[in-house]
């Protein structure tokens, strides 16, 4: 097998690299806002707590 096939190799495994860097960062940043969003709801009642999880989907699923 030519260096070429390495280079390629290597350059795909870096991108597949940076995008899974992206996407672990995009997932912890969703898990810090539901994690605060769950803190704030610690403190309300049932029926107000529906509600902002009824619209949490409604923006997660936006995204």
């Amino acid at each position: 097998m030519g260096t070429q096939f390495w280079y390629e190799t290597y350059v795909h495994q870096c991108t597949h690299l940076a995008q899974l860097q992206n996407e672990l960062t995009t997932l912890q940043e969703t898990l810090r806002k539901l994690t605060q969003r769950s803190s704030e709801n610690s403190s309300v009642s049932p029926s107000q707590a529906k509600s902002s999880l009824c619209q949490s989907r409604w923006v997660f699923s936006q995204d």
